[in-house]
């Protein structure tokens, strides 16, 4: 019952909104209107619904028209657009004779008949949509069809999604009641008037669907009407996004810096205040809300990132800058960065040669060894009882050492550098 009524009431106000013929005829007198308004206010009280079974509930059709979007706060969960809600019932108690009274329409305060007040379910400020209903003016037609346009500024409250920001896509709605009347007694009827085509789009959003659905509680009729947007990236990626993935490969230059140079500690510093800093801006557009973005999970693993790098340049320069030149490493360290070392080069590998690079004496003990390549200063072993290996191993050099960390530091980091942002790329691409 409720479906045709609805049907019946859109279709009076499409006919109402497209006709093209005058509304008045050329007859119709000033005196005329007064006389027309003061028969369909005898006897009437807008107190009272308009229908003659009071027991029915009354139906009104609403129709959302969506002019544009005119915000949308992350953080205060707020939506803010213009509308326009086009409302249409039937008044059993006001019709009249056309025939008589050549007037196919009259336009009524709505303080002098009645009107259904609908008010937002879900505002997050003052509430202009209910005192827009008071305010308005009716338009009634002689079959007794009731039309009321409320032209509002809404905001209303909206749970942001912020997991693929800064491609993040949100849905939101309005709702709307009567608090007036229970659900037994009015009936909202929700439809769209809106094309996404015609909206006057935001600088920093974009619609993607406009839906009305029906999402009635146990005493209120309700209607809601939802708005499908999503974000224009291109801002946030040139300001934002490229700027920390351009940080993210110049903070590795921090191994290519000469030791001597005494600025390898205060670069990374550098690069990892600059991150603190992107760090901060990013929570500021951030709500606290559960899931956490994906961007600013990657923007932690960048700060631990840096913090890594400095922690390592710290570490590497205590190697490089030592006092003492025969200053030789442990031999369990020795061991194994002799492991990586051949490993990862043949040119190291050759110049820890033992066979190559420490002839050992007749005693079977290590006589005074000075490097084929120069790269390893002179060393006198004061080890005896030990294999030509051990006695080899333990006489790298710390210089030596602080150059395989920043070498393999370089390696690795570039390459998990390389295959997280690529990872990251190419999971929004998949979203």
């Amino acid at each position: 019952m409720y479906l045709c009524n609805s049907l019946v009431l859109y279709a009076c106000f499409i006919c109402y909104a497209q006709c093209e013929e005058k509304i008045f005829s050329s007859n119709i007198s000033y005196e005329s209107v007064i006389e027309l308004q003061d028969l369909l206010l005898k006897n009437y009280s807008k107190d009272f619904r308009p229908i003659q079974k009071q027991a029915e509930a009354i139906v009104i059709q609403v129709n959302w028209e969506l002019r544009s979007i005119n915000g949308f706060n992350e953080v205060a969960g707020e939506l803010v657009t213009s509308s326009r809600f086009i409302n249409v019932w039937k008044n059993e108690m006001m019709q009249w004779n056309t025939s008589v009274y050549h007037a196919s329409y009259i336009i009524l305060n709505s303080e002098k008949v009645w009107n259904p007040v609908l008010a937002l379910d879900n505002p997050t400020g003052e509430d202009d949509i209910k005192s827009e209903y008071k305010e308005g003016t009716i338009r009634c037609n002689a079959d007794g069809y009731h039309f009321l346009t409320v032209a509002v500024q809404t905001r209303t409250s909206c749970e942001p999604n912020m997991r693929l920001y800064p491609f993040d896509h949100h849905n939101c709605t309005l709702k709307i009641y009567s608090p007036e009347f229970f659900i037994g007694e009015m009936k909202l009827i929700p439809s769209v008037y809106t094309k996404v085509e015609s909206l006057q789009q935001d600088s920093q959003w974009e619609a993607t669907d406009i839906y009305a659905y029906n999402d009635d509680t146990v005493m209120y009729s309700r209607p809601a009407f939802g708005i499908s947007f999503k974000r224009k990236p291109e801002f946030i990626i040139i300001n934002l996004l490229t700027p920390i993935v351009l940080l993210c490969f110049l903070n590795l230059a921090v191994y290519i810096l000469p030791p001597q140079s005494g600025e390898r500690v205060s670069f990374s510093v550098t690069m990892f205040l600059s991150f603190s800093v992107y760090m901060t801006l990013i929570s500021e557009k951030m709500p606290v809300t559960n899931p956490v973005s994906i961007f600013t999970q990657y923007l932690v693993c960048n700060v631990g990132y840096s913090a890594f790098i400095l922690f390592t340049t710290v570490v590497g320069l205590r190697f490089h800058l030592v006092q003492e030149d025969e200053e030789m490493m442990p031999g369990c360290v020795s061991k194994f960065v002799r492991f990586l070392s051949c490993a990862c080069s043949a040119t190291v590998k050759s110049q820890y040669d033992i066979n190559k690079d420490f002839p050992i004496a007749s005693n079977g003990t290590m006589t005074d060894v000075v490097s084929r390549n120069d790269v390893m200063p002179p060393v006198v072993s004061m080890t005896n009882g030990h294999s030509k290996k051990d006695q080899a191993v333990r006489n790298m050099l710390k210089k030596d050492f602080g150059k395989l960390i920043d070498r393999i530091c370089l390696v690795v980091l570039s390459s998990t550098l390389v295959i997280g942002n690529i990872t990251f790329v190419m999971y929004f691409a998949l979203s």
